[in-house]
């Protein structure tokens, strides 16, 4: 399966290597808006900031998805982004949970 096919709208995504000449940070969550096959458009929950990638591009980037946030609608994507996003804040501070 191709890397661009499981970027679902209303997915969660969060680039560990982000594509080639991209707007989107790294460690960062983002929601999938749409995926038209050439290009894919995403919102950055914590700030509302949108953005577009090439398909090219995202095949060369490397990336996780959260599927349960497509299941569970777009409420439970932008609190899982949140809290990532908190997450990545807290570990950049060199904060431990525990």
């Amino acid at each position: 399966m191709k890397k661009i096919e499981r970027l679902i709208v209303r997915s969660t995504v969060i680039f560990t290597k982000k594509p080639t000449g991209s707007w989107l940070t790294e460690n960062e969550p983002y929601i999938v808006e749409a995926n038209g096959g050439e290009t894919v458009h995403f919102r950055n929950p914590v700030t509302g900031g949108g953005t577009y990638d090439q398909a090219w591009a995202i095949e060369q980037s490397e990336f996780t998805v959260s599927s349960k946030a497509r299941e569970n609608g777009q409420r439970y994507a932008v609190l899982t982004a949140s809290n990532a996003a908190v997450a990545v804040e807290r570990k950049g501070q060199g904060h431990a949970k525990g």
